[in-house]
């Protein structure tokens, strides 16, 4: 509830500074069309772009072994890269995003002493569709797809640590804003919320364990537009 409740902050504050950008400017959404940015000539969202981005993640990791169930916070940084396009009607932007990212979004414990890394992400990646408003040189917009990523379980007992990966595969959604700074370079603000789904670790060498990450996170990038 907590990272929803995240997204629709965000949201609304991307739609309010956009409309006091509108209002300011005359207009409410503008048609890509109309000559008022840029010295005479709009701005225009249309065709390819790609850029790179820094965020951070947080959430939580659920596992259940031997009937039993915990569930632990996951914090971390996430670095990565995206590309994707855009295609105006009116004033209505319709794209679709890839990215991906690595990640040290993990949950760590401390055990005798030592630290213990029982879980965490290594990197994710998704595959979103968009849809946003122009307002000129701004955007918010609304996203949800595919996610996929990989994740590392580990225990410790006598003789040693353990570690084993899966791969999980879930969805993600989220909203933000975009800035055309330039007409070749923007920048952007976004929430997303991702549900990797669950997986089975440790069936081979210990205690079955299934694992599900659900976490959100707050990125800032760049793109280059083609």
């Amino acid at each position: 509830m907590q990272k929803f409740l995240s997204a629709t902050l965000l949201c609304g504050a991307s739609f309010a500074i956009f409309s006091t950008a509108a209002l300011a400017q005359d207009g409410g959404w503008v048609d890509p069309s109309s000559n008022v940015a840029y010295g005479g000539s709009a701005y225009s969202w249309d065709g390819f772009y790609a850029g790179g981005h820094l965020g951070y993640g947080f959430g939580t990791v659920t596992s259940t072994a031997a009937g039993t169930t915990q569930q632990n916070d996951l914090r971390g940084f996430d670095g990565g890269a995206q590309a994707g396009f855009n295609f105006s009607l009116g004033g209505f932007i319709l794209g679709g995003e890839i990215d991906g990212q690595f990640t040290n979004i993990n949950h760590t414990q401390t055990v005798a002493g030592l630290a213990n890394e029982p879980f965490g992400l290594d990197y994710y990646g998704t595959a979103r569709a968009r849809a946003g408003f122009a307002y000129n040189q701004f955007m918010p917009f609304v996203t949800a797809g595919y996610a996929i990523g990989r994740g590392t379980g580990s225990y410790s007992q006598l003789g040693g640590t353990f570690s084993q990966s899966q791969t999980h595969s879930g969805w993600t959604a989220g909203a933000g804003v975009e800035y055309a700074a330039t007409e070749q370079v923007s920048i952007k603000l976004e929430y997303d919320y991702t549900d990797l789904g669950t997986q089975t670790y440790f069936s081979g060498t210990g205690t079955p364990t299934d694992a599900n990450f659900r976490f959100g996170a707050i990125r800032l990038g760049a793109n280059f537009h083609f």
